[in-house]
């Protein structure tokens, strides 16, 4: 279960002492520590009723959702900031299993259909335009209904011409508003979650249209709803603070589940006796200054525990921790500072492969082994006059390991190697790990921050053919 479900009792389900080690409950012991007689009692009462205060925001949301999913209308909107958790959230909540239950007893019955669009700036337009969104919604609703495709596209359907010319934005547009007249009218139930349309491109102008559009979706029917995600846009909270609409904030729900994520961290790190009679408080103040953030949270405690690697002190930790910019980017800036200049080229080198315009959802070099060979890209004649051969289990691991650890100091955690087959698939380990970023946050901060600064250090690195050389290997 994912830490960022607020509205499943079942997704608390962490380490038995964590589960009885609430944030409040170590604000509250350090602080009754150092008072004594009537303050003491006056602080009970106010923790309390803190407490209680947090624990109905809580529930009443997990009320709020589910209520909608059951029998609700029109929209609920998530909104959060950065590295929050929506997409994650959106993600887990649109193929969950008792939403879907949920979303069956809202239909009593009649036929569902369960679609799911994600924007995002990734260098395709379709999917940052609303062009790609009707496409999307009227494709997986017909491939899910496809007894609505001779209402929708009567022309085409009843034309003899196989070759039918593709349909261009009008006629997309006009099979859409059709469609959302059939729905109205349609006995089927239509649920669609929509995750970040603050990524919809455009200004805040069409942003507001944008979120006036879907509002109007929802409008006189009973049978249309929609779940979205968005950061805190002043269009789509304003449009959608409207009576008829559910709203929440997810970052306002996550504090004790960063505290839980990064208390974990803390305690599965191999130096973990270093610290162990101090680093709660460490915990305190990165949730603290998350502010539900929950990338923020993963990076600090990441840079922490690589200090404590090097044996600072619980005094230079915290001197570090006040130091550590609020902002994503920023903090993303003061990572990629802490480079050493003699590692920047290969470090230039290693993001310039991962985010080229053709590389969308994950870099188009995904097989983490290629990224071994990024230095013998040098050689003007690898791979093409290397030896073929065959390589042993050793040899593989040597250089997983070898990737493994490039990552870890040329991207200082932006890129992550992570598994994606099963050894046993394969019989080895060649195509086993994965390279991708940590947060898609992090393409979106190289591409329009870093990239040009890259390319100005590395004028002669050619990035096409580096990839394509890499991928021949």
């Amino acid at each position: 279960m994912s830490p960022l479900d607020p509205w499943s009792a079942e997704a608390q389900k962490l380490p038995e002492r964590l589960m009885a080690v609430s944030l409040d409950d170590l604000l509250r012991d350090h602080i009754f520590s150092q008072m004594q007689g009537g303050e003491l009692k006056m602080l009970r009462r106010l923790y309390r009723k803190e407490k209680k205060k947090q624990e109905d925001l809580r529930r009443s949301t997990r009320e709020s959702f589910l209520t909608w999913i059951e029998s609700g209308r029109h929209i609920f909107h998530i909104s959060g900031k950065a590295g929050s958790g929506k997409s994650t959230l959106m993600k887990f909540l649109s193929r969950s299993p008792r939403v879907k239950k949920g979303l069956e007893a809202w239909a009593d019955g009649q036929p569902l259909v369960l679609v799911q669009f994600v924007f995002w700036n990734s260098g395709d337009e379709r999917q940052m335009s609303l062009e790609g969104l009707y496409r999307s919604l009227l494709f997986e609703t017909c491939r899910q209904m496809p007894s609505l495709i001779p209402l929708l596209f009567p022309e085409a359907w009843e034309s003899s011409n196989l070759g039918v010319a593709p349909f261009h934005f009008d006629a997309i547009r006009t099979v859409f508003d059709r469609f959302i007249k059939e729905a109205s009218a349609s006995s089927t139930h239509f649920c669609f979650f929509i995750d970040g349309l603050d990524e919809f491109q455009g200004d805040e102008v069409d942003h507001w249209r944008l979120s006036q559009d879907l509002q109007s979706w929802t409008a006189g029917t009973k049978n249309v709803k929609l779940c979205l995600s968005t950061r805190p846009h002043i269009p789509f909270v304003q449009t959608f603070a409207n009576p008829l609409n559910s709203q929440i904030s997810i970052h306002d729900l996550t504090r004790e589940d960063i505290f839980n994520f990064s208390a974990t961290m803390f305690e599965k790190d191999p130096n973990f006796q270093r610290i162990k009679d101090t680093y709660e408080d460490l915990v305190i103040e990165v949730v603290d200054a998350s502010d539900g953030v929950f990338l923020w949270a993963r990076l600090v405690v990441r840079s922490l525990l690589r200090s404590i690697g090097y044996r600072d002190n619980e005094k230079n930790l915290k001197k570090q921790l006040s130091s550590i910019p609020r902002g994503l980017t920023e903090l993303f800036d003061q990572i990629l500072g802490s480079i050493d200049p003699d590692d920047q080229p290969f470090s230039d080198k290693l993001f310039l492969l991962t985010t080229p315009d053709f590389c969308l959802w994950q870099p188009i070099l995904r097989n983490a082994i290629s990224y071994s060979w990024l230095e013998d890209l040098e050689d003007a004649d690898f791979p093409y006059k290397s030896p073929m051969k065959a390589y042993t289990e050793v040899e593989i691991d040597e250089r997983l390991e070898r990737v493994s650890c490039d990552l870890d100091r040329f991207s200082r955690g932006l890129l992550l190697m992570s598994r994606r087959r099963s050894r046993d698939s394969d019989g080895h380990e060649y195509f086993t790990h994965e390279v991708q970023f940590l947060h898609r946050s992090v393409r979106e901060y190289i591409v329009n921050t870093r990239e040009v600064q890259m390319r100005h250090r590395t004028p002669n690195f050619d990035v096409p053919s580096a990839i394509i050389r890499l991928l021949q290997r």
